[in-house]
């Protein structure tokens, strides 16, 4: 009975841990994908286009971001099994980072469980992607920091040189380094991250691993 249990609450933190994920990240790049789609197809200034996506995905982030929040905190309130079970038993399996811990947290009490080790399969790929994402948010923001500064440069046909390019392109760094932090602290907030982590943490953490192997 007990693995059972701890079956549906693996599945339940696939489903709230991936609709956490969809909400925070499909919301802010479709509207920089359909943004950037719609600048390419004409107008004059495409530099106060870029900057006015970018703006209105931000937007349009927070506010999916805190419906999404708002609707997990709905289902805490309201939820039969225990107070705040989403945010206290839900979302800590998601961010488990061992089988183990996922099996715990569940209270599974025996690992050979069949349903509980394909819910946990099934968990694990989708941390997987989430990490994968998330570890490679750093390099896409630099290479679009790169393409914004010299979409700025190019607009300036008085002094279209090194140093030009190379000041835009410091701008740009700063003003996309500013994006990204907004977007991950306010994702994490919604994601219900545990002990004070965020993304930033996360995906230093991600990283550090990474080159300590």
């Amino acid at each position: 009975m007990n693995d059972i249990a701890g079956e549906k609450l693996i599945s339940a933190a696939y489903l709230f841990g991936g609709g956490g994920l969809a909400f925070t990240i499909l919301p802010f790049l479709g509207v920089i994908a359909y943004g950037v789609t719609k600048a390419n197809q004409g107008g004059h200034n495409k530099s106060a286009d870029i900057f006015s996506i970018v703006a209105w995905a931000l937007v349009v982030h927070t506010l999916a971001t805190f419906l999404f929040f708002g609707l997990i905190k709905i289902l805490d309130n309201t939820s039969l099994d225990m107070p705040n079970f989403y945010t206290t038993k839900v979302f800590p399996i998601f961010w488990a980072q061992s089988k183990e811990q996922v099996l715990s947290l569940a209270g599974v009490t025996s690992s050979d469980d069949i349903l509980s080790g394909v819910a946990y399969s099934t968990l694990n790929l989708l941390q997987t992607v989430r990490d994968w994402i998330y570890m490679s948010l750093p390099l896409i923001v630099s290479i679009f920091a790169f393409i914004y500064g010299f979409i700025l440069s190019s607009k300036d046909t008085y002094e279209s040189n090194i140093i030009s390019v190379g000041a835009y392109t410091i701008v740009s760094f700063v003003v996309v380094g500013l994006v990204y932090l907004f977007w991950a602290l306010i994702s994490s907030y919604a994601l219900f991250m545990p002990n004070g982590m965020n993304i930033l943490k996360m995906v230093s953490q991600i990283w550090t691993n990474l080159f300590n192997v």
